[in-house]
């Protein structure tokens, strides 16, 4: 009776962790789409300095966010290392604590161009797309994105019938700046 009663919590676990881990969709395909979506913005090299698109990972400082964005990041590098270009630009990328926001000046120091969103508390997300607003720096983000795009998030990726989808919050794209492409809006899912 304890063995078919373990088993049972076993595969429940197992059938749970599964269903979990479906929504999220893997960073190496956030750092694929983060870098083809930036192909679509018309206006993306309008703050690039030296030929460089910079891309800032903004994160919360707890474990969970912190690991996220160091996962991504290293995803992130995988496609420098290959020379992959955006628009004949060429990519870095930065790892940025939240209180980055407070001292705009080393976002300034930084060219970033793109602001990716580690972040899961609404305020501190309400805070850094007030600044790209202010700043001209496109935001996006991969994890819960549609609930997070209610604070102004432009661009989200998510995990759908297990296939990545892309969520365009365009009023929130023009407000930082940017201007994508008509071929992008018809393939990502407009925000409302």
């Amino acid at each position: 009776m304890k063995i078919k009663y373990i088993l049972n919590l076993l595969f429940s676990c197992l059938f749970f962790l599964n269903v979990l881990s479906a929504a999220f969709l893997p960073y190496n395909l956030q750092a694929a789409l983060l870098l083809k979506i930036l192909n679509y913005d018309q206006n993306i090299g309008r703050n690039a300095s030296n030929g460089v698109i910079t891309v800032g990972i903004i994160y919360e400082n707890n474990r969970k966010w912190i690991e996220s964005s160091k996962s991504l990041l290293l995803e992130l590098l995988v496609f420098k290392g290959r020379n992959v270009k955006v628009k004949n630009y060429s990519i870095d990328f930065c790892l940025l604590p939240f209180e980055a926001v407070n001292q705009p000046e080393t976002i300034k120091e930084k060219n970033i161009n793109v602001l990716y969103l580690s972040i899961e508390t609404p305020e501190k997300i309400a805070k850094v797309t007030e600044f790209a607003k202010k700043s001209g720096i496109l935001t996006v983000c991969g994890q819960d994105s549609y609930e997070k795009m209610k604070n102004g998030i432009s661009v989200g990726f998510s995990l759908e019938n297990e296939k990545p989808a892309i969520t365009l919050n365009n009023d929130s794209a023009v407000k930082e700046g940017s201007n994508f492409s008509k071929e992008f809006a018809a393939l990502a899912k407009a925000y409302k």
